[in-house]
């Protein structure tokens, strides 16, 4: 299958399965009951897993850590490859593109810790949202969560290469069916927030969320839409949370 390269080979290969290693992660196909070896690929040697972001940044690639708090067993051992992976990858210097926030559940408060962890060390890390589908299968695995992008320069034809740019300067929110989108005007946020598609639905709480902090916004507590201004004294970071009163739909901005 023709597809993306890995760095110093021009060998071609399925950007999943070329960059897949079976022993490392034995949740799939390996061996439950050992140590995991040395990182290898099954078709191939791989470099190591930062250069190979570093890599692909240097091609206009995003590289993104998916349902990072999905684990399995090595003996008596729960593992986490990704959330073990993903701060060993920031230290190493790799322009990470991103990371999953919204996977499995539309709130799933183990990958936000994740995220805020990063984010309060000085990382500005994108948040992302996933269903763990593949393109173009007919059933979704997990909710229609969904990122949105901002790009006011489009143009009359898609261009993903903006869309690109813009998930990777976060410029984005992430959605599970609420909508809400922010933006910092002198020292305070400027917030509009809706609650889902469905007419009998609210929104339940509104958080502001800044240096990994949460404030409720009680203004916004039973409205179908909100427009308002917080104040917001954070240092490094920022960002919004909408929690519907039914319990799906959510909304994440991206820090600012």
């Amino acid at each position: 299958m023709e597809g993306l390269t890995l760095p110093y080979t021009e060998k071609s290969g399925d950007a999943w399965w070329s960059f897949y290693d079976d022993s490392w992660d034995p949740w799939q196909t390996g061996d439950k009951t050992k140590p995991l070896g040395p990182y290898k690929s099954s078709q191939w040697d791989n470099p190591p897993v930062f250069d190979c972001i570093r890599s692909w940044r240097d091609r206009g690639i995003l590289s993104i850590y998916a349902h990072p708090t999905r684990t399995f067993m090595i003996g008596k051992n729960r593992v986490s490859n990704i959330a073990a992976e993903f701060p060993f990858d920031l230290l190493a210097g790799a322009p990470v593109g991103g990371l999953a926030v919204m996977g499995d559940h539309p709130d799933h408060r183990e990958d936000q810790a994740l995220w805020f962890a990063a984010l309060n060390e000085g990382y500005r890390v994108p948040g992302f949202a996933e269903n763990d589908t593949v393109f173009g299968a007919p059933d979704l695995r997990a909710g229609p969560h969904a990122t949105y992008a901002h790009v006011p320069d489009m143009g009359p034809a898609i261009d993903l290469g903006k869309i690109v740019d813009a998930l990777g300067a976060g410029r984005s929110f992430l959605s599970s069916g609420a909508f809400c989108i922010a933006t910092l005007e002198k020292g305070a946020l400027s917030i509009r927030a809706w609650a889902s598609a469905d007419p009998k639905d609210s929104i339940e709480r509104l958080e502001v969320i800044a240096d990994g902090k949460a404030a409720a916004v009680d203004a916004a507590r039973g409205k179908r839409e909100w427009r308002g201004s917080v104040p917001v004294s954070a240092t490094k970071w920022a960002l919004v949370k909408v929690l519907c009163r039914n319990k799906g739909a959510v909304a994440i901005t991206n820090p600012v």
